[in-house]
């Protein structure tokens, strides 16, 4: 609008209230601007970008199936070994059940008294105790 209203762009109005420009006015108004137009996409240039853009996405799509190929293997495997490592859980369970049973059919006796730590070091009873040492002569 504020070409056609500076007189720099030719248009008229129609009966319907509608600028009509005519083709080689808006030709040399966008060459003064230095506007280029957008280039030509018939379906020659259509075809062969879209044959580049098919190319493409087809290669990404076959890198995407053999990743998800190999990430199908993996869980496949992992199903595998947790199944493996639940039996030999078990396994273990069980031997360690039988060895508590083993464990509580034996006497009370029989079971070694429970640990006493002491000290490395106890005075012997027939020597005195050892004098305290004093701080400043007060304890």
């Amino acid at each position: 609008m504020d070409a056609i209203n500076a007189k720099k762009l030719n248009a008229t109005r129609s009966n319907r209230n509608y600028w009509v420009i005519s083709a080689v006015d808006l030709k040399a108004w966008m060459d003064s601007r230095g506007v280029k137009p957008k280039p030509d996409t018939s379906s020659d240039a259509f075809s062969d970008t879209s044959s580049n853009t098919i190319t493409q996405l087809t290669v990404e799509n076959r890198v995407l199936e053999v990743q998800l190929k190999a990430s199908a293997d993996t869980i496949i495997d992992l199903r595998e070994t947790n199944a493996d490592l639940k039996i030999q859980r078990e396994s273990w369970k069980a031997q360690a059940q039988q060895l508590l049973k083993h464990m509580d059919s034996k006497n009370v006796e029989d079971k070694l008294p429970p640990l006493i730590l002491t000290s490395a070091h106890k005075p012997q009873k027939d020597s005195p105790p050892e004098p305290r040492k004093r701080i400043f002569g007060i304890f």
